[in-house]
């Protein structure tokens, strides 16, 4: 990942082992309300926000990778 970057809280999956059934998920109007320093904040309509999630996966050969990644628009 190349900076800025931004952490977010600690996730569990909720996934079953070895089923790849977990998921991740946040309310972003909610971590903005909640984190007002966060980068880009507040956002102006028309911004691009690049996003992806770095997990661990300790049954995996290298026990950590990142989802594919996700990019979308605000809007007013």
């Amino acid at each position: 990942m190349k900076p800025p970057t931004q952490r977010m809280t600690v996730q569990n999956s909720g996934g079953t082992l070895s089923q790849c059934d977990g998921s991740i998920s946040i309310d972003w109007l909610a971590y903005l309300a909640a984190n007002p320093a966060a980068f880009g904040n507040p956002f102006s309509a028309g911004t691009t926000v690049w996003a992806q999630t770095w997990y661990r996966d300790p049954p995996s050969p290298k026990s950590t990778s990142l989802s594919n990644g996700l990019r979308f628009t605000t809007c007013p």
